[in-house]
């Protein structure tokens, strides 16, 4: 296995009352986190990274999802899936909508990019992970 580019805690946010909104719609604070993914996806390529980890807390809120942030990171998920076809986003707890539910299977449906939800259990004194 080659180079592999983990990530975390990208707490991508939805409007906030302070925020501007810039002419596509997106607001900057939003716009600045996508920026900095674009990075870490340029940063990762420069290194000849073949696959990406993200792990957890990609939102920061998943409720509050208007449609034009939506598809702005909608577009984020495909240019990481473009630029690393192995690639996996772990749900975090900020990701959850439910204890059924995130908010990245909606995006999983979207791009594709592969969803993995882990859950931490205690065995023998020791901690465990478990694919869901």
């Amino acid at each position: 296995m080659g180079k592999i580019v983990i990530a975390s805690d990208f707490h991508l946010k939805f409007s906030a009352a302070f925020d501007r909104v810039l002419e596509n719609g997106t607001p900057s604070r939003l716009q600045e986190i996508i920026d900095s993914v674009d990075w870490v996806i340029k940063v990762g390529k420069e290194h000849h990274a073949e696959s990406f980890i993200s792990s957890g807390d990609t939102f920061d809120v998943a409720e509050r999802l208007h449609t034009r942030e939506g598809l702005a990171i909608a577009e984020l998920f495909k240019r990481v899936k473009s630029a690393f076809p192995r690639n996996y986003w772990l749900i975090g707890n900020h990701d959850m909508i439910s204890s059924n539910h995130n908010i990245l299977d909606l995006f999983y449906r979207y791009t594709r990019c592969q969803v993995v939800f882990l859950t931490l259990f205690k065995r023998d004194n020791r901690y465990l992970f478990s694919f869901y």
